[in-house]
């Protein structure tokens, strides 16, 4: 997980793009734009964070066309399942293996940056075999084809990151993020406390284009929810998600990394949660497990060695430019906190440093921005049930959606702003 810190005259931004739920992120001071997804004007841009940033209304994460499986795409049938998203990112891969080789990374111990990252197997019993069964296949690891109509996730969100961009002329990078957000279901159809995002580059190649994808959020306001809205949020959607719109990246998707963030698998009492990212492999072309970024392994928790990075990064990490080194980095997040409030709750420590720089850098951290520096619990985007519009935090509807209001005005305006370092 990385955080990045928009400059504006009248604020210091700081947005972290974990979301999901998961998953995700964002960690800093309130803005003085409107809140609860309501309208919020900022200098004279009216901009309707509901349509525009985080969309989670019921008409489009139910709609009956975009949220129901079809085996075939014809007219843009079901471009909004887990299942379409995975088989544009699948490449040559069956989207069944793809599929299942990522959820067997659980099932046994990973190796990371050269972390153990322990196993949690009941993955198997709680999600791979449901859905085996659930698609007709034998028990174990047969060859499956699995039935993406019975695939185990309720999308949550689709979600708008401008304020995640990294565009610099003749540098590169991009205009921010697109993101779905699912639930992970129980056999029965319920939510488990499990989310996943898939999060996406918003593709530029010029300044033009930063703000043309702004100006195509933004112009969802207009519309009211409904056929019309939804068609042009698809619009937008295959341009980030759809198949072969990164040719420079592996299997030709935009998928910067994928996301999760559970409890249901915990092997241990008291629960644990943990968060985890994923990268499509240039090798493999399969989802692997990667570093969690910006985020110590725990082991180095209240250590010294955590203390002379943050006290030896001390401007950085207060301008929110510090990157964690890579020697440093955590194969997971485990966030030991389970109710709240409670002593038992995970916190970063480091023996000699300020409490307010121990604050600044742990908020930034995958398992801080999720627990105790935000008062949140773990997820940002709440599991929903069917029929149920997903919940979100307090500290994204009151502090971090104001926040991404007035970052996105300024970019509407043309306000400019230095693009911060981005390693996601």
């Amino acid at each position: 997980m990385s955080c990045i810190l928009g400059k504006r005259p009248s604020l210091r931004l700081v947005l972290c793009p974990m979301l999901a739920g998961a998953i995700f992120c964002s960690c800093g001071p309130a803005s003085r734009a409107g809140s609860d997804g309501l309208m919020a004007q900022s200098a004279s841009l009216t901009i309707d964070p509901s349509k525009e940033l985080v969309i989670n209304d019921l008409s489009v994460v139910e709609d009956p066309t975009r949220t129901v499986w079809q085996q075939t795409d014809d007219g843009g049938r079901a471009a909004w399942t887990f299942g379409h998203l995975v088989r544009n990112m699948a490449g040559e891969h069956d989207p069944s293996d793809f599929v299942l080789q990522w959820l067997k990374t659980w099932e046994a111990p990973q190796v990371v940056n050269g972390r153990s990252v322990a196993a949690r197997p009941s993955i198997r019993s709680l999600v791979i075999d449901p859905w085996r069964q659930a698609s007709g296949c034998d028990p174990g690891d047969s060859p499956c084809y699995l039935d993406f109509s019975r695939a185990p996730f309720r999308l949550l969100a689709i979600v708008n990151r401008p304020d995640l961009r990294t565009f610099i002329p003749a540098a590169g990078g991009d205009a921010g993020q697109g993101r779905f957000v699912f639930g992970v279901l129980n056999p029965a159809g319920a939510k488990f406390q499990f989310t996943a995002i898939f999060e996406y580059s918003l593709v530029a190649q010029s300044t033009d284009d930063v703000t043309g994808w702004a100006q195509r959020w933004h112009n969802l306001g207009r519309h009211p929810f409904g056929d019309t809205y939804n068609q042009v949020l698809q619009n937008i959607t295959e341009d980030f998600a759809g198949p072969n719109v990164a040719a420079d990246r592996p299997n030709g998707s935009a998928l910067l990394q994928l996301r999760t963030n559970e409890v249901v698998l915990s092997p241990s009492t008291p629960l644990l949660w943990e968060l985890r990212e994923f990268n499509i492999s240039a090798s493999t072309g399969l989802l692997g497990l990667v570093t969690v970024k910006q985020t110590p392994d725990i082991s180095l928790n209240n250590t010294q060695t955590l203390a002379d990075y943050i006290n030896g990064h001390a401007d950085e990490i207060i301008s929110n430019r510090a990157v964690v080194p890579t020697e440093l980095l955590g194969g997971s997040a485990p966030n030991p906190g389970m109710f709240a409030p409670s002593a038992s709750d995970f916190v970063w420590r480091a023996p000699g440093v300020a409490e307010s720089l121990r604050h600044q850098f742990a908020i930034n951290t995958c398992n801080g921005c999720h627990l105790s520096e935000t008062s949140t619990r773990f997820t940002h985007v709440k599991p929903r049930n069917a029929g149920v519009q997903a919940a979100l935090s307090d500290f994204l509807r009151l502090t971090a959606i104001p926040a991404r209001v007035d970052d996105m005005s300024g970019l509407l305006r043309g306000e400019q702003r230095d693009p911060e370092k981005h390693t996601d």
